[in-house]
């Protein structure tokens, strides 16, 4: 791409060189910055994708864990059933203790 500027006539040659060489510079190094935010940009994308693609093939596996859904995720029972079922289990042990009561 080629640009036109229009400069005064009284600035000496060598800054008005000096100066549009500097443009130039930055311009190639703000180019390079965007071409490599963009592979950057663009290697993240592919992570993502091989990421979720290889989450979609092991969704499909099947899982070890025999227990069901709700019981995951905590749904199986009231919090007061582990409360009763240890106070039944403590009223058994003393009913059948062979110790003697008088």
């Amino acid at each position: 791409m080629q640009l036109t500027i229009n400069v005064p006539d009284n600035l000496p040659k060598i800054r008005i060189t000096q100066r549009i060489k500097e443009l130039e510079q930055s311009l190639q190094d703000e180019a390079t910055f965007f071409t490599s935010a963009l592979t950057i940009k663009k290697a993240k994308q592919d992570k993502l994708a091989m990421l979720t693609k290889i989450t979609h093939d092991c969704a499909s596996l099947p899982t070890l864990d025999d227990r069901s859904a709700d019981e995951i995720l905590g749904y199986s029972e009231s919090p007061l059933v582990p409360q009763l079922q240890l106070e039944n289990a403590v009223l058994e042990a003393a009913a059948s203790c062979p110790i003697s009561r008088s």
